[in-house]
């Protein structure tokens, strides 16, 4: 995962996809994807499926899992072989990380911008009128947020479930949904470049630097050291049990000491929606008290507590 803005305000962008665009860009678009993401080539698998759903007159639906940041260069090349642009629903923060020209290019390859931290009532529309009336496939990335696990996904937030329900009950044509896997591979053996991260980690951590240890050993190592540190910082000594409860068990701890702070009730949900709805509270409460620097600074300090607990709870220790 990777830090970001939060606010329960955001600008709004809206998609215009344009074919001679997507065609126009595309060579840019495979350069930046190079560069920038280390994609060198993709494989398209099953775009037959989609291809039938709408010769047949429905909206389509693809929802895939979201490994990296390299996932919508990665569709974007499935777009090309099917010969129309997809509409992205894509988090407002993407837009505003880039300039006026980004955006310009974004827009024309579909994406409309969402605020994911509230009920974003104007994304959703837009996203049942794409399913409802549009001949082009719209894609929602269900996990909500790039978590960099390339062989498991993250519980799926329910706006596109509803999305596609609401569309096939108000509209006049069925919707089809097309599960998408996305799963990256190396072309080359990366064993150089992460024995430099490595050394890298382990200096920062002054860890002992033993060069005869696999790899694989070092890496473990700096693992059980970064959860002992937070361990040390949550319950003051180290904790007992595999990784992945001891992980689990801070999650606990963070997410249910901000509930109390904050009166919300935890109710039967999963941590992942536990922190979404803790963190609408937090910015509504940082929304009212912007003017008092001492409770601005403990919400502040607040979301970079769900952004620890959201990190631990996509990593299973294993």
């Amino acid at each position: 995962m990777n830090r970001q803005l939060y606010s329960t305000k955001a600008p709004r962008w809206h998609a215009r996809p344009s074919r001679m665009w997507a065609r126009v860009l595309r060579p840019l678009r495979e350069r930046r994807a190079a560069e920038h993401y280390g994609l060198k080539e993709v494989d398209v698998e099953g775009i037959d499926h989609v291809r039938s759903a709408l010769r047949q007159g429905s909206g389509v639906l693809i929802t895939p899992n979201h490994p990296s940041h390299a996932d919508p260069f990665a569709l974007l090349v499935a777009a090309d072989r099917l010969g129309d642009p997809f509409f992205f629903m894509t988090a407002w923060q993407v837009f505003r990380s880039t300039h006026f020209i980004g955006r310009r290019v974004l827009e024309r390859h579909g994406c409309f911008s969402i605020n994911r931290e509230i009920y974003d009532v104007g994304a959703f529309r837009r996203a049942v009128d794409v399913l409802q009336n549009k001949s082009q496939p719209l894609v929602i990335f269900p996990e909500g947020d790039v978590y960099h696990l390339n062989d498991r996904t993250m519980p799926f937030r329910h706006g596109a479930a509803v999305a596609a329900l609401l569309a096939s009950q108000r509209g006049n044509r069925p919707v089809a949904c097309v599960p998408c896997a996305l799963k990256f591979r190396f072309t080359s053996d990366p064993s150089d470049h992460l024995d430099d991260l490595t050394k890298k980690l382990e200096r920062q951590l002054n860890s002992h630097l033993d060069r005869d240890m696999p790899l694989a050993g070092r890496i473990e190592r700096i693992k059980v050291a970064i959860v002992e540190q937070r361990e040390l910082a949550y319950f003051g000594r180290v904790q007992r049990g595999s990784l992945s409860d001891r992980t689990e068990a801070m999650v606990r701890v963070i997410v249910g000491r901000l509930e109390h702070r904050y009166h919300v009730h935890r109710g039967a949900m999963n941590p992942l929606d536990r922190i979404m709805r803790l963190r609408q509270r937090v910015l509504s409460k940082l929304a009212r008290v912007a003017e008092h620097p001492r409770q601005a600074q403990q919400c502040q300090s607040d979301i970079q507590e769900l952004f620890m607990a959201e990190q631990l709870v996509s990593y299973r220790g294993d």
